[in-house]
């Protein structure tokens, strides 16, 4: 299969979050307490990740079939992974890697940083180590999320 990944336009913002709803709500929800859920809805739909996708403080690939968006991953503050989901029926085809390579290309090519962190759901846990993640942290809850705190170092040529 082949897939692209760019960064989503505008009007495509929203189309990204119902992704990522959608497939936090098939393969993770039932994980979290509901206050977790609320907590990780609210994130998606508040006024203030509208506003920092606005001002590129996050920063939003989408990986698409055809015309159809299949994953979504951002990055928000320049260094801190946000997002990474992709629809059910492109799983383990390699679409995160490819979301994650191009953000990573995009972020050694234009920011200036050493390392990259992400808060992982037990759930992805297995994809980060994969790519290169290790944790810095046990698992821990904030607002009913869990979360596994890893890091990325990057290497400089």
């Amino acid at each position: 299969m082949s897939f692209k990944v760019r960064k989503i336009s505008r009007e495509e913002f929203i189309q990204s979050l119902k992704l990522a709803e959608r497939v936090f709500m098939e393969f993770e929800a039932d994980e979290y307490p509901e206050e977790g859920v609320k907590s990780f809805i609210d994130f998606l739909y508040c006024d203030e990740t509208e506003q920092r996708f606005i001002c590129e403080n996050l920063i939003i690939w989408g990986a698409f079939d055809g015309n159809t968006q299949i994953g979504t991953f951002a990055i928000r503050d320049k260094s801190h992974i946000s997002l990474v989901f992709v629809d059910k029926n492109y799983h383990r085809k390699g679409v995160a890697t490819l979301m994650w390579k191009e953000a990573l290309a995009y972020i050694s090519a234009n920011i200036m940083i050493d390392e990259i962190t992400v808060n992982s759901s037990p759930y992805g846990l297995p994809f980060y180590k994969n790519i290169g993640f290790f944790e810095v942290s046990t698992e821990q809850i904030s607002d009913g999320i869990r979360y596994i705190p890893m890091k990325y170092i990057i290497e400089r040529q």
